[in-house]
């Protein structure tokens, strides 16, 4: 699956406002087969690790609730929030390659920021603050 995120300003009575699209894309039934091959070692599917069908209506309504309740919590407390996305975060430390047009380089992970941006270490001991491209493991096949 994969989660995309899009911040946009709106203007409410001559007051800019931060708002966030968030798209979350879970591959539930599909099988190998049904992915190109170039990416078939990159993803895989819930049906693939579950031995029962999945209940797609039910998987909706818990996630909803889930994000529904991680924004409330967000609201009142957002750096308990990004401690625990911490402690989730597996590139956290791992050798990368960030791409995004044509800017590419290796990097450590070091998580995400409290402005929202991940960092990244590069060898010349440079901090990089993204908000976006893509990030992949040493190792993991190129697209």
């Amino acid at each position: 699956g994969g989660i995309l995120c899009e911040t946009f300003l709106t203007n409410q009575d001559a007051m800019a406002q931060a708002n966030v699209i968030i798209g979350v894309g879970i591959n539930c039934t599909a099988t190998e087969a049904d992915f190109p091959e170039e990416l078939r070692p990159l993803v895989t599917t819930l049906a693939a690790w579950s031995p029962n069908p999945i209940d797609i209506a039910m998987l909706l309504e818990q996630l909803v609730a889930e994000i529904e309740g991680t924004i409330e919590h967000l609201q009142g407390d957002s750096g308990s929030l990004l401690d625990r996305w911490q402690n989730h975060d597996y590139l956290f430390g791992q050798l990368l390659r960030f791409s995004n047009g044509n800017e590419s380089f290796i990097a450590t992970g070091r998580g995400i920021g409290h402005d929202g941006c991940y960092r990244l270490l590069d060898d010349q001991g440079r901090e990089h603050r993204i908000i976006g491209g893509q990030l992949r493991p040493l190792g993991w096949p190129e697209e």
